[in-house]
């Protein structure tokens, strides 16, 4: 049996979906992007989290 992401199940369903994009920071320590996704918590479907916004 093959589970599915929440996002996936919404989109299959045909459901209307918002998503946002972060950047991650310079640092090692992801508790500044986690900090930046928990204000979207219950704003957005999915997000996703780009890396090397510096290249």
């Amino acid at each position: 049996m093959t589970s599915q992401s929440r996002l996936a199940g919404l989109l299959r369903e045909g459901r209307f979906v918002v998503t946002a994009e972060l950047s991650s920071s310079d640092s090692a320590d992801p508790e500044a992007t986690w900090r930046q996704a928990e204000v979207l918590r219950g704003s957005v479907d999915a997000i996703n989290c780009t890396d090397n916004t510096g290249a």
